[in-house]
């Protein structure tokens, strides 16, 4: 993300480079899911094991085909976080599922500017806006019955904010370590009553990673400490690195090849009568492998271009 408190820069040509960043993956992502959406329900019809998500996701396939013109609309220009659930059933979630993140972050990037200059204004104001998009949230989630409103899921763009904060004002410009402490529990307690209490392992684990992460981080950076070397020499790896920059591309096509893999691996003889195991050691193997190579062509011939393209046109 980009460090928006650093660059002074006019709101056209920044927006305008975020799309040139965001879009031309997506959109070739976007083509494909769409071509594949009977090889997608033909998959999981076809699937070899119960799971309570499945007719579930193919309820939602069902409500894009009972109006593919207008869902295709609405994801094509990264609208369809907007329309609440009452309006038109799924929008946020249909033809390209993972795309449900995709348009809240992008109105996340239309608003950031806006909320930047109030969080960086004083500490009121910080405070306030801060307990406002929270107040707000609350309404916006029961308004829209989905969670791609950026006010509907304005919690970890929060959470993003403080930890920034944190950080750069007590590993960067090395101030008091027992104040950092003292605050990063007070918002990992926040950040644990707000999205891991009663949410479940994946939740809970998810915390913890990222708790992790940014103390050793930060003891890294301010104490080159011994205790942190395991894990930032993992997070700054070169392979780590490099699955940093492709991972929009691989979070972008994942989904395309679970699809593929799963109804080549469904509904042909050869793969239908061979064991369980087998099946999801594929499922686990195939499609990464598939996403990885993807995934590092996507991010050399259209990521990397289109960011240099945009920072040549506006910067």
């Amino acid at each position: 993300m980009p460090n928006f408190d650093q660059k002074k820069e006019a709101y056209g040509p920044y927006l305008a480079r975020r799309a040139f960043r965001i879009f031309p993956v997506y959109l070739v992502c976007l083509v494909i899911s769409f071509f594949i959406t009977d090889i997608s329900i033909l998959a999981l019809e076809s699937f070899q094991f119960e799971h309570p998500k499945t007719e579930r996701r193919l309820e939602i396939f069902q409500n894009f085909k009972d109006t593919p013109f207008i869902h295709t609309f609405l994801h094509t220009l990264l609208l369809h976080g907007l329309i609440p659930n009452h309006y038109l059933t799924d929008t946020a979630y249909t033809l390209m599922g993972q795309a449900w993140s995709l348009t809240l972050e992008f109105q996340f990037y239309i608003l950031a500017p806006l909320i930047l200059y109030f969080i960086t204004a004083s500490k009121f104001k910080f405070v306030v806006t801060v307990l406002l998009l929270l107040i707000i949230e609350s309404y916006a989630r029961d308004i829209m019955g989905h969670k791609s409103f950026f006010f509907a899921y304005s919690h970890y763009f929060i959470v993003g904010m403080l930890s920034y904060t944190l950080y750069e004002n007590y590993a960067e410009n090395n101030r008091s370590h027992k104040l950092f402490l003292s605050l990063s529990i007070l918002l990992f307690t926040f950040v644990f009553f707000l999205l891991g209490f009663n949410k479940g392992l994946l939740s809970t684990a998810g915390l913890i990673i990222w708790v992790l992460v940014f103390y050793c981080e930060y003891v890294a950076d301010r104490f080159n400490s011994k205790i942190s070397v395991p894990i930032t020499a993992v997070i700054r790896s070169k392979v780590a690195m490099y699955l940093g920059k492709i991972s929009y591309s691989m979070y972008c096509s994942h989904m395309i090849f679970l699809y593929v893999c799963a109804y080549v691996f469904s509904t042909e003889a050869i793969i239908t009568k061979v064991d369980g195991l087998f099946f999801i050691l594929s499922m686990l193997i195939v499609p990464f492998c598939m996403t990885l190579l993807f995934s590092a062509m996507t991010f050399r011939f259209i990521e990397k271009p289109f960011i240099k393209l945009g920072k040549r046109l506006f910067l």
